[in-house]
């Protein structure tokens, strides 16, 4: 009979043994199909994702866009400026008068600055909580706080010319103000780099404001024929499928947007979201 010291020695020696070749293959092997078989889910899910998002989020925002339109009794149009972007202007007004030159802004206490200056009397400010006016009869201090406010507030925005043979865009080069002498609001304006500049700022020409910043469509996503054979995008496209919603809710024209994943796959998605006159709008 064999002493206990020796049989426990041995079932030591057996549990230290440890995995043999094959077996640690064999883990490696399932943990790699089960990294696989997750990646191919996670990827899965984010593309139905995309999917789901890059149709849906142009639809809300055009319904926001008719529900604003209503509600503020104006008109507003979403544009797309580039081949997955878009923006949401709103209308203001119609060009009384244009000019360049040199004129004094008044929240710049009083510099002379030269500039494409628009002229515009019956401009719909509604919305320009704080906007200046010459006629206002405060203290140097108190005007400087309400300019400077004024300023941030309309830093980076843009007015676009909503003329159907132009239908530019250009920056505040100086924030809109009313001058009590000229009984008119006053623009300054400058171009964007791309544009074709300021000319276009004709009299008579109506112009809106933008007033929500650049949305784009999910990553890898387009508008279908928004280029041209070059890559270069194609304003005379985006014209043609602006949806232009008018005060009561219903839009212009009917407009049905195309939007693909830019793939050569032979499953590659395209998506659409259809614009109708009477203001549904539906994504499928």
């Amino acid at each position: 009979m064999k002493p206990f010291s020796a049989i426990r020695g041995r079932g030591a020696a057996h549990r230290a043994r440890g995995f043999t070749l094959i077996e640690l293959l064999a883990v490696v092997g399932v943990i790699a199909l089960l990294s696989v078989l997750a990646v191919g889910g996670y990827t899965g899910i984010m593309r139905a994702m995309s999917e789901s998002t890059a149709a849906d989020g142009l639809r809300r925002t055009i319904l926001l866009a008719r529900q604003q339109a209503c509600v503020d009794g104006t008109d507003l149009w979403v544009w797309p400026t580039g081949e997955n972007k878009f923006i949401v202007i709103r209308k203001i007004g119609t060009v009384v008068d244009r000019e360049k030159g040199s004129v004094k802004v008044p929240y710049l206490r009083n510099d002379t600055r030269t500039s494409d200056w628009i002229y515009d009397p019956y401009a719909d400010m509604e919305d320009a909580s704080g906007a200046l006016s010459t006629a206002e009869n405060l203290d140097d201090g108190t005007y400087r706080k309400i300019a400077e406010e004024f300023v941030a507030k309309f830093a980076a925005q843009y007015v676009f010319d909503l003329d159907e043979e132009s239908q530019r865009l250009a920056a505040y080069e100086y924030p809109p103000w009313y001058d009590e002498g000229r009984r008119s609001w006053i623009f300054g304006v400058k171009a964007v780099s791309g544009s074709l500049g300021t000319d276009d700022f004709a009299i008579g020409h109506e112009y809106g404001v933008v007033v929500q910043s650049e949305q784009y469509l999910p990553k890898g996503y387009l508008f279908k024929g928004s280029v041209d054979d070059d890559g270069e995008f194609k304003p005379d496209w985006a014209r043609r499928n602006a949806v232009h919603v008018m005060a009561d809710g219903r839009v212009d024209k009917d407009v049905t947007y195309e939007i693909t994943d830019g793939s050569e796959r032979d499953d590659a998605v395209t998506l659409k979201v259809i614009v109708r006159r009477d203001g549904t709008v539906e994504a499928r």
